[in-house]
């Protein structure tokens, strides 16, 4: 698929776990507003219907894991995937990847995406315990920490380009007084902290 050349520069896209048909997964409708989303010129419609315009697949090329920036991401329905599935996007916003897709219009054009399930957001550290406690205590410093509060849900299925993935991070739950709470801690504070490629893992 010409999405394996696209975005040469910046996404090292290892080898493809298979072709997916993003019908049967039930995910179309949501790639299909992306695709109006970042093609905003063209007029695309479903494979199915009987519209003119620019049809997008119904089948992606899906990757096990890719890298970004020297940066290794996994998507968590692959064996070579799940354990580099916690990523940020935006930033330090935290989501869980479900998916690393290249979808394809009927008009060859192509795009690198991931299906993303954002985080709840909470701030969890703005409440207080009783005395005037702070809930967290290195909330003054959780920049520099690299380390978040959030919900334990996460957010509806989402796409974005796979260029917004920004760093990886650890989580875990933890319950306070105000309730249980999701801690995420960066594994880099400063950059992006490069992985070797290797084709073993």
């Amino acid at each position: 698929m010409a999405a394996e050349a696209a975005t040469a520069s910046t996404v090292t896209l290892r080898k493809p776990s298979r072709s997916l048909d993003i019908r049967a997964e039930d995910i179309y409708a949501t790639l299909l507003l992306y695709a109006r989303k970042i093609w905003p010129q063209k007029t695309i419609v479903s494979d199915g219907g009987v519209q003119d315009g620019v049809n997008l697949s119904s089948k992606a090329k899906a990757f096990g894991n890719v890298q970004l920036r020297g940066v290794k991401y996994g998507m968590t329905s692959h064996h070579r995937g799940k354990g580099y599935c916690y990523n940020f996007i935006e930033g330090r916003v935290p989501c869980k990847i479900q998916y690393l897709l290249g979808i394809q219009l009927s008009s060859d054009e192509t795009k690198l995406v991931a299906l993303v399930e954002r985080f709840e957001g909470r701030n969890p550290a703005d409440e207080v315990w009783k005395d005037g406690v702070k809930a967290v205590p290195w909330h003054d410093w959780s920049v520099d920490l690299g380390i978040s509060l959030w919900d334990t849900r996460t957010e509806q299925l989402e796409a974005v380009a796979m260029e917004d993935l920004s760093g990886r991070f650890s989580w875990g739950d933890i319950c306070l007084e105000i309730g249980l709470v999701r801690v995420v801690f960066s594994w880099d504070h400063t950059g992006q902290e490069p992985e070797p490629l290797d084709d073993d893992d």
